[in-house]
């Protein structure tokens, strides 16, 4: 499977994304792990990623205060027109990049983005083999 990490949090950055989701050849699925600080203003941005993402998984942000509240980011997709069963709220990335790891087939596409802090604990947590798989 493909891994795309981007540190997009804002309109400009989330806007680029899309973009450069809209031209990348679509073989499976594309599934987000997607997690921003409170403060940023994404909900316009969120409604052009519908067409882009086929299933949405928000984590918690251990420790970090500012994070937007999982079920706040979910209600924000929700109005933004992506279906609730494209939608999960989930524990930490620690506990749920496994289990979305053991569900990609070989053509999906894992997209990490938002907060700098999501993208770092995607990191933290891949083992190193993932990103040599990822690679070749």
């Amino acid at each position: 499977h493909q891994l795309l990490l981007d540190v997009a949090h804002n309109p400009a950055a989330l806007s680029r994304l899309a973009t450069q989701l809209a031209n990348m050849p679509r073989t499976g699925r594309r599934i987000a792990l997607f997690a921003v600080m409170e403060d940023k203003k994404v909900a316009d941005s969120l409604a052009t990623f519908a067409q882009y993402i086929d299933q949405w998984y928000l984590p918690v942000l251990s420790g970090v205060e500012r994070a937007m509240a999982p079920q706040l980011l979910a209600q924000t997709l929700l109005s933004a027109g992506v279906d609730d069963s494209a939608v999960q709220v989930c524990g930490s990335v620690t506990e749920q990049l496994p289990i979305i790891r053991g569900s990609l087939r070989k053509e999906d596409c894992l997209i990490v983005f938002g907060s700098f802090f999501t993208v770092a604990a995607v990191i933290q947590v891949m083992p190193a083999a993932a990103f040599v798989e990822t690679l070749h």
